[in-house]
This record gives structure tokens, sequence and C-alpha cells, in this order.
């Protein structure tokens, strides 16, 4: 059903460019085009973009690699698999490999240089919504629809599952013994001891903000490199010492933020 349906839209866009160039129309069809995410490789270079396709009921999503230096795609194509949308991509730290979690429940590991897939680990969940690593590579944590999952990437198995509800976001810091995520459920930022597979602190909203619930979760989260503190982004910026676990800093801007990321410097800066 999936590949006729497919199939028959493809079909139907490749009749659309026919018929357009005919008649010298704009042959571009009427897809609306979202930026779902972006990562910078560790060195800067390389920028892993997901974007989705909408157009009428049709929606699809796939990533590509932008080279930064020269402000254009790079001519990699992925062998994206069929089905699954892609939902988040990352780098490995060493920059070979490109990392997608799918709505398809697996998360992929493609060679940058030939787009080719390198390994693949599958989840219990409904979707892989966020992924970060530990400063080696040796650990992976996911974000899913039922919780965190840390994962031996070597191995390719779970390690330990975090419980969750709806998982948004969430990072690990370099050395794997820590993580924090936002639960749109739990209308918090938790953060979890990886090794005792437990939370230990519960952040919860911008000091200054609404009161309603909707305002005491995140949608994306960051540690600075030291990894002293985290940022949470709701209508605004809170920064937490999480050594004390007190809020230290609030912004709150005029509209909705879409991310938020700390520079290498330890400034933050908002995208």
């Amino acid at each position: 059903m999936h590949a006729a349906r497919a199939l028959t839209m493809f079909m139907c866009i490749g009749f659309f460019f026919l018929v357009a160039t005919t008649v010298g129309a704009d042959p571009r069809p009427p897809f609306r085009m979202l930026v779902r995410s972006v990562e910078f490789s560790d060195d800067g270079k390389l920028l892993v973009v997901v974007i989705t396709r909408r157009w009428n009921s049709f929606t699809d999503s796939t990533m590509g690699l932008i080279d930064v230096s020269k402000g254009k795609w790079a001519p990699v194509k992925f062998d994206m698999g069929f089905p699954g949308k892609v939902l988040t991509a990352t780098f490995t730290p060493d920059g070979t490999a490109a990392v997608s979690g799918r709505e398809d429940s697996t998360i992929r590991f493609s060679d940058i240089g030939t787009g080719k897939k390198i390994r693949m680990l599958k989840t219990d969940s409904k979707g892989v919504n966020c992924l970060s690593f530990s400063g080696d590579g040796k650990l992976l944590l996911s974000g899913e629809t039922g919780g965190l999952v840390l994962w031996d990437v070597e191995k390719e198995k779970p390690i330990r599952r975090l419980t969750g509800k709806r998982i948004t976001s969430a990072v690990l810091s370099k050395n794997g013994k820590l993580a924090l995520s936002d639960d749109e459920e739990e209308y918090a930022t938790i953060v979890w001891d990886t090794e005792a597979g437990k939370p230990v602190q519960k952040l919860t909203a911008i000091k200054g903000e609404r009161k309603d619930k909707r305002s005491y979760y995140s949608t994306q989260i960051a540690l600075s490199t030291d990894e002293c503190f985290a940022l949470q982004r709701e209508t605004g910026v809170a920064v937490w010492d999480l050594r004390t676990g007190q809020q230290i800093k609030a912004i709150n801007p005029c509209g909705t933020n879409e991310s938020v990321a700390f520079t290498r410097s330890g400034r933050f800066v908002l995208k």
C-alpha cells in the first residue's frame, strides 16, 4: 500500500514537471518545505539537515549534507531505505557517519562519503525523536516516545532504558554518565544518572513565565562544553547550574524560540 502510494505520487510529480516545462510554467511542484533539524559536525565543516516536504496530504522527510565553506549541498546522496521518515539527525563524534532517527523506529548510521548504510539499530518505540553521543562515540542516547535508551554502539545493543513518556529532546554528557531530557508530558527537564538509571534532578519553568502547564516543559536543551550548565528552551531561555540545581539566568524574548545551543566558549546562542 505504501509503495503503491509513493509510486503514484512520484508519477504525478513527473507528470507535473512534463506539463509545466511544455507550457513554459515554473516547473517546481507546490511543496511546503520545513527544516526539522540541523546539526554541525565537530569540526564545523559540515551541516546535516533534516527536511520535511509536504504536498497536500502527502508528507515525507529526508536528510542531506551542506558544505559550510561553500554554502552548498554536498553531492552525497544517502540510502534512505523505505519506509521511515527521518525525524532527527546528527554526526558521530569522529565525523565519519551521519546518524538518523526514523519514524519506523530505526537508527541508521550512514557513511558521509558514500551515503551507504553502515549499521542500523532497531528500537521498540514509535519513532526516534532525538540522538546524542558520548564524547568517545561508544555510547548513544536516543529519545523516543517511550523514554530514553542508552546504546552500546559497537555491540549494537541497548545498555539501559530510562522510563519516560514522550521525549522531545535529550542530550548526553561527554563522559556518558549524565543525561538531560525533556518530556512533553512531565512538563520539565529531567537530569538522569545513566549508570543508576534514575532521575536526580527536575528543572521546571522559567521565572516569570506564564503559569499554565504548557509553559513547564521545553522542546530543546543543551549542555555547555564544561557541562556545568543546562539550557532549557520554552518561550524563553533558562540557564541552570547543575551542581546546585538552581536557575541562574532567564531570558524571555518576544515570540517563540526555534532552538538553542551553547557556543564552544560557553556563551549561548539562539537559532
